[in-house]
């Protein structure tokens, strides 16, 4: 590492920094050693002598006996001691023989703080007075940032020191006293936070006409803490001060907090509201059902619209967008346009600018080769053969979704342009008939299409001047289809299988969804334990369908859309039948998850599930069980006892781990019997095409033909008429909805809790370090407060093992969540999406970040130790393509709009849901033009169940605490129930 401040500075975090400097400053270090990459030193705290070890090489790591370091291993102040004393000794050069590196430099102060009983009010309006008083005790590292302060604010001056401060000097002074344990009001202690406070609970808030009414569930203490606004709370004998958790737009702005703290109730208008509504949602934690609660974010509705004049040689174009409401404005290549400002329409949906359906139009354009025309929203196409294409091919789709005008001159030219398309009839079930068309309905015979393709163009002129173009679809879609499918291209009629069938179907009406919603035509779905909504049910009766009519289907839904409700309804469908049990075959991590949803969603069915030592004895079970549950591990291992099944129902879950056909598992499965097959999967081709060969060795043994042949035909996929062929052919076996296409029927945010099983060697580590740490608790009976600390450590050690055991030990494998967290994020790469992935433990961060691979998308993080958050923010909402946020929790919980990722993955959820929340709305906010999924992975028979049941035992008591610690309010009762039972 090069050691310099601007390094340090960007490694560490703030806090530790300015506190490392206040100690170098004053000397507060003795016993400093350099050697190979490693500093050590010693630091006075009160009685007690701390030890420090910083190593530099192989990356920065430290180890000190203070709390922040002991308790999250971070880089704390006397690391950052020790990093700056290096550098000085390198400027200055070493002392000699008998100079002291102990003897402190300036005057290091042990400082008591008495406020008036007046704090409140003096801080209400911006003012403080208080009296300093020397201590008889060692100085620790908050007394040092206090010495400091006063020896820039308040030198010259004796003890007792009278001081009174407002504007940014206060600021300063309440800055430097974050953390000091001796600050007393009246008969209570004082603790001022560095740390933002949590945001505000709305109890209601109410839109009347252009007015909206706010309401807290109490009044507030707001102080002001400098430019920015923050709360005075007291709790039994503690006055807590700290800054709320969003930086004010403006002055004006921080008034009107001020005023809502202070009254508990603000009447503002909806246009100054808008205004400001970033800083609005930050400043109040997720606000319950209401007017708030009830907002949707949307993008506005737009209309692209095109004129066009020319001739078939040359094309000008203008493209323009129009709102609801808004005059319309250029298509910019530039993306610049005008700027549209955040409505809320009739239906409680605040409307934003819809710069995706922008993008989409001008890729669109730039596809058919036009070219910007030199002026804002102007554009022209200038090749002959482009322009034709385009009229032939891309026109008749745009009219169907643009308002497209036409100039009077090129108006003349189309009336003699006759486009040739294919034409499928189907005069009865199975049978179809091709033939060849114009616009007009005039028959062209296929050998004269043939004729004008092997000029090497796609359109000639007739003897009447005339031009007669044929459709790209005949050469580059229809002709190679028919010979992937074993159909002779020919005029006449075709007998078909019903899968083939539906592909006509799909290309007659253009649509490569084969299921058409109707509730008339549902069949009686058998009842869950819960309601499906209206595309779930469409789901599980395509599901049914193609299992009753194809034998084999694969659900590749979106994340987020409940592909396992809609599975378990097909499950709980053909199990009515009293068919052979259902073999359901799924990753290690989701037994526990599947096994949950189970018992939620259809109780009455009998769960067989074979995994994990004893499941020989359970295996007489199998002919009285409806589901047998295993691992695909588990199945390999007992794959000759499966061979011998006959299971009416074969589910494979992450279906993408079947995509090496060369691999034990994908084998394995292939040889299953089963009379019919379901794989499951976001992502059906996450590398190669062989991926989704091997998906459909399952689901529909042969249907694709034989690996060498569909490789040779498809692998060197390199155009759209390639991929849509592609597509028409497997779409009869894959059903694929993504959010925005069903976001009518979706929350706003969905949370989803998925449980994630420990692998063995994790299980037997955390049960012995329970055992352990509970054995040295016993010990501890008489020492209740640092009985406390060691209950709180052990809770630690044990949250990070559920997390990734090489925060436990660096020599281990990483964990089942990392495993899990690499599936999320794969899945939604294939789909270009962009996730913020929340860890309370910075060293995490960096472990998941060097795991994750190119697959994944571009990494980003963002934790205490970066200065360049702005950079980064932007940077992620503008990047092309798939991206991943890793982001300290601490750090960018609050205050950051990052509505360009819409799924939010918690690794390690702790006491306070509310700063979850919070979290999860840096996605799901004003701006965000996607419904927004969150994921809270949690570790299956751990200490963070355990959490989530006192949570929801508990809430009134979290939902007031404050920061990431354990709340006072928690027993020892409590928080010993979270260890035992391990």
């Amino acid at each position: 590492m090069n050691l310099t401040e601007d390094e340090i500075r960007r490694q560490t975090g703030w806090k530790a920094f300015r506190e490392g400097q206040a100690l170098a400053r004053n000397g507060a270090v003795s016993d400093f050693k350099q050697r190979e990459g490693i500093l050590t030193g010693s630091f006075k705290q009160g009685r007690r002598t701390l030890r420090t070890v910083v190593r530099l090489e192989g990356g920065l790591s430290a180890e000190c006996g203070c709390a922040a370091n002991h308790a999250t291993g971070e880089i704390c102040c006397h690391a950052v001691t020790l990093m700056l004393a290096a550098i000085e000794r390198q400027t200055v050069g070493p002392p000699d023989a008998d100079e002291s590196t102990s003897e402190p430099a300036g005057e290091l102060l042990s400082c008591e703080v008495t406020f008036p009983d007046s704090l409140e009010k003096m801080l209400a309006k911006g003012r403080l007075s208080a009296s300093l008083s020397k201590v008889d005790e060692e100085p620790n590292a908050a007394d040092a940032a206090l010495s400091l302060w006063l020896a820039c604010h308040a030198a010259g001056r004796g003890y007792p020191k009278l001081i009174n401060l407002g504007g940014e000097e206060l600021d300063g002074f309440l800055e430097a006293l974050a953390g000091h344990s001796r600050l007393r009001c009246g008969t209570r202690d004082v603790r001022i936070t560095a740390e933002r406070l949590a945001p505000l609970q709305l109890k209601t808030s109410e839109s009347k006409g252009k007015r909206l009414h706010l309401k807290l569930g109490d009044a507030a203490r707001p102080i002001r803490w400098g430019k920015t606004i923050g709360r005075l709370t007291i709790e039994n004998e503690l006055m807590l001060i700290g800054r709320l958790p969003v930086e004010p737009p403006s002055l004006a702005w921080r008034d009107e907090v001020h005023e809502l703290m202070e009254s508990g109730c603000l009447e503002i208008s909806l246009d100054d509201f808008l205004a400001a509504a970033d800083s609005w949602l930050d400043l109040f934690q997720s606000p319950l059902p209401g007017w708030l609660g009830a907002l949707r974010f949307e993008p506005a509705e737009v209309t692209i619209h095109l004129t066009l004049e020319g001739s078939l040689n040359a094309l000008d174009a203008s493209a323009s967008v129009s709102e609801s409401g808004n005059d319309a404005f250029p298509l910019s290549t530039g993306g610049m346009g005008r700027a549209t400002k955040p409505h809320i329409d009739e239906g409680n949906r605040l409307r934003t600018r819809n710069t995706k359906a922008e993008a989409k139009a001008l890729q669109l354009l730039t596809r058919a080769g036009f070219e910007s025309g030199g002026r804002e929203g102007g554009f022209r196409l200038r090749d002959p053969d482009a322009v034709v294409a385009f009229l032939a091919d891309e026109l008749p789709q745009l009219r169907e979704r643009w308002q497209i005008s036409v100039g009077e001159r090129l108006q003349h030219v189309l009336q003699s342009l006759h486009v040739v398309r294919p034409k499928f009839d189907s005069p009865q079930s199975l049978a179809w008939e091709l033939s060849f068309e114009t616009d007009a309905g005039k028959g062209i015979p296929e050998a004269k299409i043939r004729e004008i393709l092997r000029t090497g163009r796609r359109s000639v002129k007739t003897s009447k001047g005339a031009t007669v173009a044929i459709s790209r679809e005949i050469p580059e879609l229809i002709e190679p289809l028919l010979a992937d499918l074993g159909i002779p291209t020919r005029e006449g009629q075709i007998q078909l299988d019903r899968a083939r069938d539906l592909i006509l179907q799909n290309f007659r009406k253009k649509d490569l969804n084969t299921w058409e919603t109707n509730e008339e035509k549902w069949p009686k779905l058998p009842a869950l334990s819960t309601e499906l909504r209206a595309y779930q049910k469409d789901g599980a009766v395509w599901l049914i369908e193609r299992l009753q009519q194809l034998s084999g289907a694969l659900l590749a839904d979106e994340m987020g859309l409940g592909k396992t409700v809609q599975t378990l309804t097909a499950v709980r469908f053909f199990r009515t039948e009293r068919s052979a049990p259902c073999l359901v075959l799924v990753p290690t991590s989701l037994l526990a998850n599947w096994q949950a949803e189970f018992e939620r969603w259809t109780p009455d069915l009998r769960v067989l599930c074979l995994h994990g030592p004893g499941r020989d004895e359970k295996r007489d079970e199998l002919g009285k069980s409806d589901v047998v549950l295993t691992s695909y591990g588990t199945l390999c291992r007992d794959l000759a006892f499966h061979l011998k099944q006959d299971y009416g129902l074969l589910v494979a879950d992450e279906a993408s781990l079947l995509r090496n056909p060369d691999s034990e598992t994908s084998r394995a499965v292939a040889k299953l019997k089963a009379g019919k097959r379901l794989a499951l999967t976001g992502t059906p081709v996450e590398n190669r095409l062989r991926d989704l060969w091997a998906i459909f060795r399952l689901i529909a043994p042969g249907y694709l033909g034989a690996r060498k042949e569909f490789e040779e035909r498809y692998e060197a996929l390199d155009d759209s008429a390639d991929r849509r062929r592609l597509r028409l052919r497997i779409a009869p076996f894959v059903l694929r909805r993504t959010k925005a296409e069903v976001a009518k029927d979706l929350p706003e945010k969905a949370i989803i809790d998925e449980w994630i099983q420990l692998d063995a060697e994790s299980r037997q580590t955390y049960a012995s370090l329970a055992r352990a740490g509970l054995r040295k608790l016993e010990s501890m009976e008489d020492q209740p407060r640092q009985a406390r600390m060691h209950l709180l450590t052990l809770l630690l050690r044990l949250r990070q093992l559920c997390l990734d055991p090489r925060l436990v030990d660096e020599q281990a494998e990483a964990g089942a969540k990392t495993r899990r967290l690499h599936e999320l994020l794969t899945e939604r790469a294939e789909s270009g999406a962009k996730t913020l992935v929340f860890s309370q433990f910075r060293k995490y961060l960096g472990l998941a970040s060097r795991d994750l691979d190119g697959s994944c998308g571009r990494i980003f993080q963002l934790d205490g130790s970066t200065r360049n958050r702005g950079d980064l923010i932007r940077e992620f909402q503008e990047h092309d393509g798939p991206a991943v946020f890793m982001i300290s929790l601490k750090a960018g919980g609050y205050g950051l709009n990052l509505t360009a990722a819409d799924a939010v993955i918690h690794m390690d959820p702790w006491w306070n849901p509310a700063v979850e929340a919070q979290a999860s709305d840096r996605a799901h906010r004003i701006g965000q033009t996607q419904p927004v999924t969150v994921y809270r992975l949690l570790a299956k028979d751990s200490v963070e169940e355990r959490v989530r049941r006192l949570q929801q035992a508990k809430q009134s008591v979290i939902s007031s605490f404050n920061d990431g610690s354990a709340p006072n309010n928690w027993s020892e009762t409590d928080l010993r129930g979270l260890v035992e039972g391990a």
